[in-house]
């Protein structure tokens, strides 16, 4: 039986200047490009709606459950984006994230939320991160 979640019967893929989503048949879904994307190196995402109490579960627009809301995209850059995953805005830059001058090239899911590492060996946890809308 197929999944009622839109989102699990697409493929993502990371390029170092945008996000793009195809489908099973290899045909481009969707992409999300913004000049802020530059670089890109790592992706994460993350479910802002479910137990934290931080909003409702969100819903596509045929109805079904997302597994997640939120895409954070992260390179060689300054900053990181966090970006809109749900059905209405997907692909949607909402608000950059200063991790440093080196950038970050990893995520891991840390106690706090969403830790950050660079190629210099610096992590970055969400607690020490600036936020910019």
């Amino acid at each position: 039986m197929p999944s009622p979640k839109a989102s699990e019967h697409l493929v993502y893929v990371l390029a170092s200047n945008g996000l793009y989503a195809y489908t099973k048949f290899a045909r481009l879904a969707t992409q999300a490009t913004d000049l802020k994307m530059i670089n890109l190196e790592c992706m994460a995402v993350a479910d802002l709606s479910g137990s934290s109490g931080v909003g409702n579960r969100r819903r596509h627009s045929n109805g079904a459950p997302t597994n997640f809301s939120r895409f954070f995209l992260g390179g060689l850059q300054r900053s990181l984006l966090e970006v809109d995953a749900g059905p209405d805005r997907w692909g949607t830059p909402l608000r950059s994230i200063d991790v440093g001058e080196a950038g970050c090239v990893i995520f891991r899911p840390c106690t706090v939320g969403l830790c950050a590492a660079n190629t210099k060996g610096k992590a970055s946890d969400s607690r020490a991160i600036k936020y910019k809308d």
